[in-house]
């Protein structure tokens, strides 16, 4: 345990040594030309991806077939899984980059939002701040 704390004092005496220098760079990198849409691009890939797999292999609704990226997410085909991890809300590219990280784990499937929001009436899968968290009766 001594050594832990001692590696982790080092490390904070070096963040700080090296914090100004650091958020430069980082602000330096992120003002060149081209840095959003080359960033745009690797997140609309990761989402390609995740879409692609729980797609059936083809970036379309698996209820209707719809194939505009704009409209399409990963839905959860039982509602929350328990594998998620609770302590942080998972939503848009996070939720991609988990589902990459964890190696596409079961229990989705790419929807179009017409099909998702047809799903969550016809299940009745919905908790909002009008019914205090709990389900819709």
């Amino acid at each position: 345990m001594i050594d832990r704390e001692r590696k982790n004092a080092t490390n904070r005496a070096f963040y700080w040594r090296h914090h100004e220098k650091s958020l430069a760079r980082v602000a330096t990198q992120r003002t060149k030309p081209g840095y959003r849409e080359h960033a745009r691009e690797l997140l609309l890939a990761k989402k390609g991806e995740v879409l692609t797999h729980y797609g059936n292999g083809k970036c379309a609704c698996v209820v209707c077939g719809y194939e505009n990226v704009k409209a399409l997410s990963v839905d959860h085909i039982n509602g929350k899984t328990a594998n998620e991890p609770t302590d942080k809300k998972l939503n848009g590219i996070g939720m991609y980059l988990w589902l990459i990280r964890e190696i596409f784990p079961q229990g989705y499937q790419t929807l179009c939002m017409n099909c998702q929001f047809i799903k969550r009436e016809d299940k009745r899968e919905f908790a909002n701040q009008y019914t205090g968290g709990k389900k819709r009766e």
